[in-house]
C-alpha cells in the first residue's frame, strides 16, 4: 500500500471512529472531527506502517492523534451492560436528536470531563439492565463515579459544578450570578420561545395544535432572544464573555431553530446578521468552542430530515417544506448558516 493509501485509509478511520448515528451525518463534518479531535494542540500523526502492507488495527489505533476522543458503548449493537464501575458516564441517545441529552453532553465538554457515553436507543428496544439503573428509562442520565444516577438535563448540569468546580475545572455559572440566578437567566430565556408548543426531541418549539407556529410567533421569539444577548455588553454569550450553563440550556434549541424555521417559514433565517445581528453573533461565538463544531453540534441535512418523521411533536403530520436542501449542503442555499 502506497503512502497516499495508508494516509486515505487512517483518515477513513479518524472520520468514522465516533459512531453517533446522527442522521445524515455529512462527510465534510466528519472529517471536521478528525481534524478537532486533538483540543488543545494539532493532531500528531506517526505514519509507522509495517513495510509488508496493511496495518494491523493495533497500529492504526496507536497511530490515532492525541485526544481522539472515546468510542460510545451502543447497547443497540450490544445489548451487554458495560463495566461501569469507577466511571462517569453519561447516558443518551443513540441518533443525536435528544436536545435534553445535548445539553448535558454539552456541559460535560465545556468542564473538560473525562467521561464515557453509552447510547441508548430511544425509538427501538433499550436492554432491561437499564431500567434497572434508571427506572424510567428515559435519557439523558448520568452515573456518577460514586455509582449513584441522575435524570433530568438541567439538575446533572447543576450538579457538575458541585462536584467538579473551579479551579480544578472551567466553571459554567456565569461570573457574578448564583445558581438561582443563573436558574432564573434560563427561565427568562424560556419565557421568549413560542408558547403552547408540542414537546418533542425533533422538532422543539416548531408546532402547535395541528400546525406549524405561526411565523409572526417565530419573528418575536427571535427579536426577543436577540435583545437580550444586546444587553450582554461583555461578550457574544447570554452572560459574560465566556459560554456558560445559559448557554448549555438553549444551544440544542437554537441549533435546530436555525435550520428548522427558514424551512417551515420563507425568508425567515434565525442566522441573518443584518436582522437578527446579535443572534448571529451568538452562533458564531458557539461555533469557536473546539468541541461544539466538533462533537456536538448537529447539521442542516440531520435537522432536514427529522422533520419528515411523523411523531408526537408534528401531531403525526408530517409538514410541507418551503425549500429543499440536499443531503450534502452544510448551510442554507441563501448563506446563512
Amino acid at each position: 500500500m502506497g503512502v497516499l493509501g495508508q494516509l486515505g485509509g487512517l483518515i477513513f478511520l479518524l472520520t468514522h471512529f465516533e459512531v453517533d448515528a446522527r442522521v445524515d451525518r455529512t462527510a465534510g463534518r466528519l472529517r471536521g472531527i478528525a481534524k478537532s479531535v486533538s483540543f488543545h494542540k494539532e493532531p500528531r500523526v506517526r505514519m509507522n506502517f509495517r513495510a509488508s502492507g496493511v496495518p494491523s488495527w493495533v497500529e492504526i489505533q496507536g497511530n490515532l492523534p492525541e485526544g481522539t476522543p472515546k468510542r460510545p458503548y451502543d447497547t443497540a449493537l450490544n445489548p451487554i451492560e458495560p463495566d461501569m464501575t469507577g466511571k462517569v458516564i453519561l447516558f443518551r441517545d443513540r441518533n443525536g436528536w435528544c436536545p435534553y441529552s445535548e445539553r448535558v453532553w454539552l456541559a460535560m465538554m465545556g468542564k473538560g470531563l473525562d467521561f464515557s457515553e453509552v447510547l441508548v436507543d430511544n425509538q427501538g428496544t433499550k436492554p432491561s439492565w437499564y431500567y434497572r439503573c434508571i427506572g424510567s428509562g428515559s435519557t439523558p442520565a448520568v452515573r456518577w463515579d460514586d455509582g449513584k444516577y441522575q435524570t433530568e438535563s438541567m439538575d446533572i448540569a447543576f450538579e457538575l459544578e458541585k462536584r467538579y468546580p473551579s479551579p480544578l475545572f472551567p466553571s459554567l455559572l456565569p461570573s457574578g450570578l448564583s445558581k438561582e440566578e443563573c436558574g432564573r437567566k434560563i427561565n427568562d430565556v424560556n419565557k421568549l420561545f413560542p408558547k403552547n408548543t408540542r414537546p418533542s426531541s425533533r422538532s422543539a418549539y416548531l408546532f402547535k395544535g395541528g400546525g406549524i407556529v405561526p411565523k409572526a410567533e417565530f419573528e418575536a421569539t427571535l427579536d426577543g432572544i436577540d435583545n437580550m444577548l444586546g444587553e450582554n455588553r461583555q461578550g457574544s454569550f447570554f452572560v459574560g464573555d465566556k459560554f456558560s450553563l445559559v448557554d448549555v440550556a438553549w444551544a440544542p434549541f437554537l441549533e435546530r431553530l436555525s435550520v428548522q424555521v427558514p424551512l417551515l417559514h420563507r425568508d425567515l433565517y434565525p442566522r441573518d446578521p443584518n436582522r437578527w445581528p446579535n443572534l448571529n453573533k451568538w452562533y458564531q461565538a458557539m461555533e469557536t468552542l473546539p468541541f461544539y463544531p466538533s462533537r456536538v453540534q448537529g447539521d442542516t441535512p440531520s435537522w432536514t430530515a427529522v422533520l419528515a418523521v411523523a411523531g408526537y411533536g408534528n401531531a403525526g403530520m408530517v409538514p410541507s417544506l418551503v425549500k429543499s436542501i440536499g443531503p450534502s449542503s452544510t448551510c442554507a442555499s441563501d448563506g446563512f448558516c
